[in-house]
């Protein structure tokens, strides 16, 4: 979890983080800063244990801290993309392995794509950064909910995994 740390304390990444945040700052739901990053990474791990998937804590949590922070830019929808391009600078800098950088930016890409249906199953490391991703979303006590513009079946409404 060393790399984990080393760019959880980049300059540029808590850069990355601070903007986001700033242009979050008026946003009233789904936020997307370090504790939204940390509950991602942690229920993609527990997904992780609980399919028997294999998958590498470090590399868990890794896509999570950096699946979002294209949103640095401005991006707000479709920020897949841009956050794989900037995930990909933290990746070189801190040594991943090319099969490595390859699991995460794919992960990265496709996280904000469509939602599987729950039961589908999990199978690539991008499908269970994506479940996280939306397990993380409490849509069933957020005070915002009326006002949110997600479509009714992709948000969580049970506590349910």
């Amino acid at each position: 979890m060393k790399r984990v740390g080393k760019i959880l304390n980049d300059p540029g990444y808590i850069s990355n983080l601070e903007r986001i945040e700033a242009l979050e700052d008026k946003r009233i739901f789904c936020k997307h800063g370090a504790g939204h990053s940390l509950d991602v990474a942690r229920i993609a791990c527990i997904l992780n244990i609980e399919e028997m998937l294999g998958y590498d804590k470090e590399i868990i949590y890794t896509a999570a801290i950096l699946h979002d922070i294209g949103r640095g830019q401005g991006e707000r929808h479709e920020h897949g993309q841009t956050s794989a391009d900037a995930a990909l600078l933290f990746l070189r800098e801190y040594g991943y392995s090319q099969e490595e950088i390859s699991l995460i930016i794919d992960a990265i890409k496709s996280h904000s794509g469509q939602q599987k249906a729950k039961g589908d199953g999990l199978s690539s490391f991008s499908d269970l950064i994506f479940r996280a991703d939306k397990l993380s979303r409490l849509c069933f006590i957020c005070k915002s909910r009326q006002e949110c513009d997600w479509p009714e079946e992709r948000k969580n409404k049970e506590l349910i995994l």
